[in-house]
C-alpha cells in the first residue's frame, strides 16, 4: 500500500502518493493559513486516489522545529501559527487509519537528496534551503541529526554572524537569516538605500513602498544588470550563506553541502562564490565540502518523505 506525503510549504501545500520510495503522482494547492488546510488535505488525497482505505502511512513535513516524538510543530516564528502544538500525527492516524510521522522540511529535503538526489551515496552531508529563511539539516555517518529536543541541525540559519547586527525574528542578534533570508530583504535594501548607494535607489524606494513581496530572484536579476543596490544586497546574502557553510564545515565536516530552495536557480553564480569563501576561511586541515545543487528542489521534501 502507498504512502501519503504532505509538504507544508510557505505558499503552497504539496502532496504526493509514493510507493517503494518513488513519488507516483502529486498535487499542489495554496496554503489557507488555518486548520481548514487539513480539510483541504483530505480533499486532495481523494484526488490523488488515496482515501482512508488505501494509505499505509502518512509522512508530513513542516517548516519549523518538531517535537522529539515526531508528531507536532513546536515553533516556527510566524509560519503556520495555527498548527503549533497540534498533534498532526494523531490527526493523520484518525483521518487515514495509518501510521504517521511529522518531520522538519529541511531534514526531509536532505533525506530526499541523500536517497535519490544530488547527495546520493553521501554519509556525511548538510543542506541549506535558501529562500524565505535558511533551512538547515545535517546527516552524520548516514543518520539524520536529531538531538534530544528534535532540533538537531535545524538552526544553523540562526547562527550569529554579526553580534552587533540587527535583531532576528527569532530574538537572537545578527543571525545569518537577517542577512540571507528573503523575509529580511526590505530591511537590508532600506539599509543600502539609506547609505545613498547609486541612482537605482529610487527604484528600490518605490519597491519598498509597494505591497508585493521582494524576493531573491528580483535582487539577483537586477544585480546582474549592474544595479548597485541589488549588488550589495546580493553579495551580503551570499556572504551570510557562506559563513553558515564555514560553520557547518567546522562543526560537522560534511563531505557534501546541498544548496536547495528558490536560490538554487542562481546556483551557477552562488556556488562558486560560496566554495571560494569556504576554501579561504576553513581550517587548512579540513577538506572543502563538495557543493551540489538539489536535483529537483521543488520536490526534494516529497522524495524525502517517501523514504522517511
Amino acid at each position: 500500500m502507498p504512502r501519503l506525503c504532505v509538504d507544508f510549504g510557505g505558499t503552497n501545500i504539496k502532496m504526493g502518493l509514493a510507493d517503494g520510495g518513488e513519488v507516483l503522482r502529486s498535487v499542489e494547492f495554496p496554503v489557507g493559513g488555518s486548520a481548514a488546510d487539513l480539510d483541504a488535505i483530505m480533499a486532495a488525497a481523494v484526488r490523488l486516489g488515496a482515501d482512508a482505505t488505501e494509505v499505509d502511512a502518512v509522512a508530513m513535513a513542516v517548516p519549523g522545529l518538531i517535537d522529539p516524538g515526531r508528531s507536532r510543530l513546536v515553533l516556527a516564528h510566524g509560519k503556520y501559527d495555527w498548527m503549533t502544538g497540534v498533534d498532526l500525527a494523531a490527526w493523520a492516524r484518525d483521518a487515514f487509519g495509518a501510521s504517521a510521522v511529522v518531520e522538519n522540511d529541511a531534514r526531509a529535503a536532505l533525506l530526499g537528496e541523500a536517497a535519490s538526489g544530488a547527495a546520493r551515496g553521501a554519509r556525511d552531508a548538510a543542506i541549506l534551503v535558501l529562500g524565505t529563511g535558511i533551512g538547515t539539516a545535517v546527516m552524520a555517518d548516514g543518520r539524520l541529526l536529531l538531538g534530544p529536543s528534535g532540533a538537531g541541525g535545524n538552526l544553523a540559519g540562526h547562527t550569529t554572524i554579526d553580534w552587533r547586527g540587527p535583531v532576528c525574528n527569532c530574538g537572537n542578534i545578527g543571525c545569518a537569516e537577517v542577512f540571507g533570508g528573503s523575509w529580511a530583504l526590505p530591511d537590508r535594501i532600506a539599509d543600502v538605500v539609506g547609505s545613498g548607494a547609486g541612482e537605482e535607489s529610487e527604484h528600490w524606494r518605490a519597491r519598498l513602498d509597494a505591497a508585493d513581496a521582494i524576493g531573491f530572484a528580483e535582487v539577483f536579476e537586477r544585480a546582474a544588470a549592474g544595479d548597485p543596490v541589488a549588488v550589495q544586497v546580493r553579495d551580503q546574502a551570499i556572504r551570510a550563506w557562506s559563513v553558515v557553510a564555514v560553520t557547518y564545515t567546522h562543526v560537522v565536516a560534511p563531505e557534501v553541502i546541498v544548496i536547495s530552495g528558490g536560490v538554487a536557480r542562481a546556483a551557477a553564480e552562488v556556488i562558486p562564490a560560496m566554495r571560494a569563501y569556504v576554501r579561504e576561511h576553513i581550517w587548512r586541515v579540513l577538506d572543502v565540502p563538495r557543493f551540489v545543487v538539489a536535483d529537483d528542489p521543488a520536490n526534494s521534501v516529497l522524495r524525502g518523505l517517501a523514504v522517511r
